[in-house]
């Protein structure tokens, strides 16, 4: 059974008592990337429950971070791109 978009959720939970957050995610660039540091980060990012669809993870709250958006000058948009392009 296939899931909607709008069914395709990733939800991130944690509290302020444990250090660990639980990561459930349906983003398959976010299982892949998650499957990897289970490899690379065993103590810090680990399974915990998965099916056809989704996946589990327990994180380490460390590795959870919000950013503030980049916001670039037009000058600057420009200047980026031409150094993609030479880049290339």
């Amino acid at each position: 059974m296939s899931r909607s978009r709008l069914e395709q959720e990733t939800i991130i939970l944690f509290n302020e008592a444990e250090d660990v957050a639980e990561v459930y995610t349906h983003k398959k660039s976010w299982i892949k990337k998650l499957d990897q540091m289970c490899k690379e980060f065993p103590n810090q990012v680990w399974l915990k429950l998965f099916d056809d669809y989704s996946k589990t993870y327990y994180v380490s709250k460390k590795l959870i971070s919000v950013r503030k958006p980049i916001v670039l000058t037009d000058k600057q948009k420009k200047e980026r791109a031409k150094r993609i392009k030479n880049a290339n």
